[in-house]
């Protein structure tokens, strides 16, 4: 054993030279050990060499025995650094590993990694870097392009990533454990591998409602659209699709519903207006949008509503009562809250023709008289609304009365006398007499062989009851030819 400052030879497990002072080769070694540890526990392995060079670099230049033994030192520090960088190489193999995503491999260099704790540390944080720069990737990625032909947009995005990313989907839509990386996401890396699945899902959403959006489909677009997250970089156009399918979905409803009321489906119409409403409201996800939906229906019911109440005035004027009703109650059907259009209805209402031809409208009668939809008189022309009455000859105290309750709202009525074409050659003479609350008002022309349909009309203002008496002028008895015959008989408030 030799010192290393004054070269001089020492006893055998001396600390210190007694000739110089300097100490010996135990206290280098007893360095060079805590060296070793200092390099075990720490990152900065080329720290250490630095400093351990530096440290041996101090040293006075020693005589050859001492070189010998310094060199004996630093083989065994190259040994210790050897093997320190040999754990490192789990490190490089996983960086490489993830670079190349290739899952099997990865998940090797982890499975090696979880029985120690430093390691694991070091491949978690790998791991964490590569689901960042993948959240990060996936919210840059031009989602919208290739949704425009493909509806599962994401799996060209997840196929760069290998078998990192190599699903087996079992449902319309991929789990977080559909993946194999799932397989080496430790709990340190959960919240980021969630909130990758999360913005895989996302997508997912955003995808189908592009298609849908493509298709058509408006209500399901929004449906997809609504649940991506705003996390999302699909986000927002996600909602500017959401705002664009909603007009569109109304225009749809409207152009539908527009067709059911142009063909007088009034009832179905109006049904398919609600029902735009109720499928939002009915839908817990697009509760959010019901709002929107209703000020927008209810935009269109008043701009319906007011159309159809000009229709009604417009029908007025031209003295078409029935149409004029007909359009001002759609209008209230739209809006029943509205007074202009209750009043426009009540005014309307007055003008209907109270129609004397109905069983329902007769408030008295001797007998029964017999009613047809239509009727060919003897001059072979068609008479629509049919009502025939018995008669009683006039040369008897026999009558056969028909009372009508006018309530003093009407100013005329009005109708055709008719022989039907079946009775044309009868001899008989038939009439009517009409009696204004008891008072004779008017009496008809007399229908016989020969005689064509005539038109009637008389004034009943302020008339509460009419009844109508008929008769017949026998010259046989061939009652079944005698019968009075009125098509479309009415009582009717003049247009002013």
């Amino acid at each position: 054993m030799f010192c290393r400052k004054c070269g001089t030879e020492i006893a055998e497990g001396s600390t210190t030279c007694p000739y110089c002072g300097t100490q010996t080769k135990n206290a280098n070694r007893e360095y060079v050990s805590a060296q070793i540890d200092k390099i075990k526990n720490s990152d900065k392995l080329n720290e250490v060499k630095d400093e351990v060079k530096e440290k041996v670099s101090s040293f006075k230049k020693p005589t050859k025995p001492a070189i010998i033994a310094i060199g004996a030192a630093l083989a065994v520090l190259i040994i210790v650094i050897c093997a320190v960088s040999g754990s490192g190489s789990v490190t490089s193999k996983m960086k490489k590993a993830l670079k190349e995503n290739d899952y099997q491999s990865v998940q090797i260099e982890y499975s090696n990694a979880v029985t120690d704790s430093s390691k694991l540390k070091k491949v978690d944080k790998l791991i964490a870097d590569k689901l960042n720069d993948m959240i990060k990737d996936i919210d840059k990625f031009d989602f919208k392009s290739e949704a425009q032909i493909n509806d599962q947009a994401i799996d060209v995005w997840l196929v760069q990533y290998g078998t990192l990313m190599s699903a087996g989907k079992t449902n319309p839509y991929y789990n977080s454990n559909d993946f194999p990386f799932c397989n080496c996401i430790s709990i340190n890396n959960q919240p980021l591998w969630t909130e990758l699945c999360d913005r895989i899902r996302s997508v997912e959403d955003y995808c189908k409602g592009v298609a849908y959006y493509n298709q058509t489909d408006y209500y399901s677009a929004i449906e997809s659209l609504c649940r991506v997250s705003q996390d999302s970089g699909c986000y927002s156009d996600s909602q500017n699709l959401i705002d664009d399918s909603l007009n569109l979905y109304i225009d749809a409803i409207i152009k539908e519903a527009d067709s059911y009321m142009n063909s007088g489906d009034y009832e179905t119409a109006i049904k398919t207006l609600d029902e735009a409403s109720s499928r939002f409201k009915n839908n817990e996800g697009l509760m959010v949008y019901i709002d929107t939906i209703n000020k927008k229906m209810s935009e269109v019911k008043t701009k319906h509503a007011d159309s159809y109440a000009t229709k009604a005035e417009e029908s007025f004027k031209k003295k078409d009562a029935y149409s004029a009703v007909s359009n001002i109650n759609f209008a209230l059907e739209l809006s029943p809250n509205n007074a202009t259009y209750q009043a426009s209805k009540a005014k309307y209402e007055q003008y209907i023709p109270f129609e004397l031809y109905k069983e329902e409208n007769i408030l008295k009668k001797d007998d029964t008289p017999f009613f047809y939809n239509s009727g060919t008189a003897n001059d072979n022309t068609n008479q629509e609304n049919v009502i025939g009455f018995n008669v009683a000859a006039t040369d008897t105290d026999v009558k056969f009365s028909y009372t009508y309750k006018l309530s003093k709202k009407y100013d005329t009525v009005s109708g055709t006398l008719f022989l039907p074409n079946k009775d044309k050659d009868t001899t008989n003479q038939s009439y009517f007499v009409a009696y204004a609350d008891g008072v004779k008002i008017y009496t008809s022309p007399y229908m016989t062989a020969g005689v064509l349909p005539k038109d009637f009309k008389f004034n009943v203002s302020d008339v509460d009851t009419l009844t109508i008496e008929t008769y017949c002028i026998k010259d046989d008895f061939q009652w079944f030819k005698s019968n009075v015959y009125i098509s479309n008989f009415v009582a009717q408030k003049e247009f002013k």
